[in-house]
């Protein structure tokens, strides 16, 4: 089989991971707080959420954001493309919810390395249990969903790739955070 999006190299994996960490730190970061945390005001889309995180946790989550795209690439190799992608999107269109609607492309697209990651990322933000599994996975799964949407056959478009990657690392963030308002 023939791969049609190649696996990013390390160096490009570094850069954008940096680009991601620098990006929170510069625009967000709040002030410092006790044990090495800081706290962020974060927007994701029409919301704003506040979170404390440590350096460690912030670089460890750029590294899972791009661990999540690389497997997203590799469920497009796999076959996964557009047309199936909107064939199951519109076969879930008869759901009740838009909650049962993403869940089961999930469940349909989802790898065991993907739903790995999405456990590494549940340490590493430090959730767990019963909100792991209401709150804070649906969201990130969500989010997840959307940015293959967007991505699926192009994954080879950087800027894309990258706004992508933004996207979702503040969607890994915002999985143990408060929201402060609803932006109009």
């Amino acid at each position: 089989m023939k791969v049609k999006y190649e696996k990013i190299s390390e160096t490009k994996r570094n850069e954008i991971q940096n680009e991601l960490f620098n990006t929170v730190v510069d625009c967000f970061r709040k002030e410092k707080l006790e044990n090495g945390f800081y706290k962020y005001e974060v927007p994701l889309q029409e919301i704003r959420f506040v979170t404390a995180m440590t350096d460690e946790e912030l670089k460890d989550s750029a590294r899972l954001t791009i661990d999540l795209m690389e497997e997203l690439k590799n469920i497009n190799n796999n076959g996964f493309d557009k047309a199936a992608f909107e064939k199951v999107d519109q076969d879930s269109k008869n759901l009740e919810n838009k909650v049962a609607q993403v869940l089961r492309i999930w469940n349909l697209m989802s790898t065991d390395e993907l739903i790995c990651i999405m456990y590494e990322i549940d340490s590493v933000r430090r959730v767990g249990g019963a909100w792991a599994m209401f709150i804070s996975n649906p969201g990130l799964i969500s989010a997840v969903v959307s940015v293959y949407d967007v991505l699926v056959d192009h994954f080879d478009d950087e800027e894309l790739y990258v706004t992508c990657s933004y996207f979702l690392y503040r969607a890994v963030m915002k999985m143990h955070s408060n929201e402060i308002e609803h932006e109009k």
